[in-house]
């Protein structure tokens, strides 16, 4: 705005395109009574800036909370993560099994088996009559049957050998009648035992897994 002629108490003034006609002397009083509240916002001015001060403060505070937040967060263990066991966690694998104790386990699978049978007393004693007449052959000459008991569908034969040699012919009468329906044996208490677990036809031995 610019004042550019006056004449007694009155002014005209040039503001923007256009001209204003002013009073100087209104203009004076208008400014008089107008100071007050040039005064006022004066002194308004401080209460705006303490109030944007509060503000502000707020929001640093606000984001100073957010910030200790995304902190925990991060700290949190990712459950989508598959958890990954410490060495002690870990379970160890089975030992494989000592082959002694293996063996002795399957042997004693074999003994238990028997033992736990019923009789089937008519074929019982059938089986044992033609175990009998076997060995007594010449067929079996070298093998010496000690005992042999039989149960439901199972027999078992203790032999004793001539000579150690006789095994090849303990061997060589495998599949042949009354040896012809499968079974297991091992060696007895010294070099020249054996003892034999048969089966009945139909009724093979089972053997441990």
């Amino acid at each position: 705005m610019k004042m550019i002629w006056v004449a007694g108490t009155v002014a005209i003034l040039v503001a923007g395109t256009g001209m204003w006609m002013v009073d100087v002397r209104t203009d004076r009083e208008t400014t008089s009574r107008a100071s007050p509240p040039s005064e006022r916002r004066t002194e308004s001015a401080p209460t705006a800036v303490s109030a944007n001060d509060r503000e502000v403060a707020d929001l640093r505070h606000e984001l100073r909370t957010l910030r200790g937040d995304l902190d925990e967060v991060s700290t949190l263990p990712d459950s989508s993560e598959p958890r990954v066991d410490s060495p002690d966690e870990a379970l160890e694998p089975e030992p494989e099994p000592d082959p002694e104790q293996r063996h002795a386990e399957q042997e004693q699978f074999y003994d238990d088996t028997f033992e736990q049978q019923g009789l089937d007393a008519a074929w019982a004693e059938r089986e044992e009559q033609q175990m009998i007449e076997a060995f007594g052959s010449e067929s079996f000459a070298g093998l010496q049957l000690t005992t042999v008991q039989c149960r439901a569908t199972m027999c078992r034969i203790d032999i004793e050998l001539d000579r150690p040699d006789d095994r090849e012919v303990f061997l060589a009468r495998l599949g042949q009648p009354p040896l012809n329906k499968g079974g297991h044996f091992r060696p007895g208490e010294d070099d020249r035992a054996l003892v034999v677990f048969t089966g009945r036809e139909g009724h093979p031995v089972v053997h441990p897994e």
